[in-house]
């Protein structure tokens, strides 16, 4: 059973307006719980309505006796396994990939890989090299590469003295 003054706070706020604003699933679902309250049904139907147990509803409650309306927001952090590389790293790696294409034109995904294990002591898989270039906002698709040794002026002369017929458009070939 509530008191009477929780029951009380919880009617003050518009628990429905700031669920409809929540972008958080967890604490939308918290938010929820409490406008069923605030229609007077009990914790036993609120927890049957959100798929929850009565404690959980219950430890809802204690937590916004305690703390307010902030203590229902979600501050849980993610869950998964760490990155191998720091955010600290990511400029760092960003401008050895520079550096890497300045040498030869482009870089593969196993000179990255190469690259992030001699100088930043990370193993990576193939498939997660894309996924840390993408971290890093390096676009995969590039333009035609140079040879690093090429030499335009000698490309246009060799331009200017070979056979114009194979500079312009494909002869039609008809059957």
């Amino acid at each position: 059973m509530i008191e009477k003054k929780v029951l009380k706070r919880i009617k003050k706020i518009d628990f429905e307006k700031i669920y409809k604003e929540e972008k958080d699933a967890k604490t939308k679902e918290r938010y929820l719980a409490f406008v069923h309250l605030k229609d007077d049904k009990s914790v036993a139907t609120v927890a049957k309505i959100i798929r929850r147990t009565r404690q959980t509803i219950y430890n809802w409650i204690e937590r916004f006796t305690d703390g307010g309306l902030e203590s229902l927001i979600n501050d849980c952090p993610g869950r998964g396994r760490n990155p191998f590389l720091k955010e600290d790293d990511f400029e760092a790696v960003r401008e050895e990939i520079e550096k890497l294409q300045d040498q030869g034109g482009h870089a593969t995904a196993n000179d990255i890989r190469d690259l992030l294990e001699a100088k930043f002591s990370v193993n990576y898989k193939m498939k997660s090299i894309y996924d840390v270039l993408e971290r890093i906002d390096f676009s995969w698709i590039s333009g035609r590469s140079k040879h690093p040794k090429s030499d335009p002026v000698a490309q246009e002369a060799f331009k200017k003295t070979s056979n114009p017929r194979l500079h312009g458009p494909c002869p039609k070939i008809l059957i």
